[in-house]
């Protein structure tokens, strides 16, 4: 017959109040440590992520350019995309369309392209998708510098 093992408290309850207090301190530091690696790593992924975007985007736009190449592309593309990597990679025809956009919205400008770099790809889309009005595009990713939007 197994025997039991009895465990020891892990909440510093048998072990005092300054093991108590002391605890929480060092359990807080700990936590708050991995929730800033994992905010960190999300935001190198979140960069690399863009960074492939933009890369897409540019391809799309030179590729139409150089072979003449319509609307279509974008779609056969965002088909063989999925076919390739699953449909819920992020590859849609309108994604697609998204990272076009993405990338001749601020191709033209440096700054902005360093600005928008920061932001996340679903506050891009909203930007796309919702606002109208060119100047306000622009604005959005200097109104949120710096910030954690």
């Amino acid at each position: 017959m197994a025997r039991k093992i009895k465990r020891k408290s892990t909440t510093g309850a048998n072990l005092g109040f300054e093991f108590d207090k002391n605890y929480k301190s060092f359990l807080r530091d700990i936590k708050s440590k991995i929730l800033s690696a994992h905010i960190s790593a999300a935001r190198r992924i979140n960069k690399g992520l863009i960074k492939l975007y933009w890369d897409i985007g540019k391809t799309i736009v030179d590729r139409q350019k150089k072979y003449g190449w319509g609307k279509h592309i974008v779609e056969k593309l965002a088909k063989d995309l999925q076919y390739e990597f699953g449909a819920k990679r992020g590859f849609s025809a309108q994604n697609l369309w998204y990272m076009r956009q993405f990338y001749t919205e601020y191709r033209n400008s440096r700054i902005l392209q360093q600005l928008v770099g920061e932001l996340p790809w679903g506050h891009k889309m909203i930007i796309f998708t919702k606002v109208r009005n060119k100047n306000a595009i622009s604005a959005y990713p200097r109104a949120v510098e710096g910030t954690d939007y």
